[in-house]
């Protein structure tokens, strides 16, 4: 621990899979905490000692003591993985009606870290964006909202849209007739 900065490591216990990366037990996480960087990253390795990814959670009101490594979670996220691509990850949980200046925050550490990607050589086209689908029948209107978000992505950064869609349907009544 440091004045501005934390590191903690975490031996995870039980399989995890983010975004397809497979976290099995006795893989590692490295946790760093900033109080003065809109993130937290973290670094997962394998149990062979091989790196499996970068995930990096942005977040505010970072608090950093020896008893105590507390945030607030803003939603977005961004995986970087070993072979260069990058996925912006809940997208689609900021809610629409967010305060502007927290929405400007978001996606300020959102460009800042997929900018450094671009900076180390990762190609606009090896980064995709995956919104979050929210269920038509908790939320009515969320799949208007999902297909402006997967349009408007490609056509504001220039990034592709990767999705899956069978959350939309999830508690319509004859869900399978319409997501079989």
């Amino acid at each position: 621990l440091e004045p501005s900065q934390g590191i903690l490591r975490y031996v995870i216990d039980r399989t995890w899979e983010v975004a397809g990366i497979r976290l099995a037990p006795g893989c590692i996480t490295y946790a760093v905490y900033w109080s003065d960087r809109p993130y937290n990253v973290y670094w997962w390795v394998g149990v062979q000692g091989e790196s499996l990814g970068f995930y990096f959670n942005i977040a505010d009101s970072v608090e950093l003591t020896r008893g105590v490594f507390a945030w607030r979670d803003l939603a977005l996220d961004v995986l970087v993985r070993v072979d260069g691509s990058a996925e912006v990850l809940d997208e689609a949980e900021i809610p629409p009606d967010l305060p502007q200046d927290l929405r400007v925050y978001i996606e300020a550490a959102r460009d800042r870290i997929l900018a450094a990607a671009l900076a180390a050589g990762f190609r606009r086209s090896d980064i995709l964006v995956d919104p979050v689908v929210l269920s038509e029948a908790a939320s009515p209107g969320a799949s208007r909202i999902t297909l402006e978000v997967i349009r408007e992505i490609p056509w504001r950064y220039g990034l592709q849209t990767v999705i899956g869609l069978s959350t939309v349907s999830f508690g319509l009544p004859f869900r399978r007739a319409v997501s079989p």
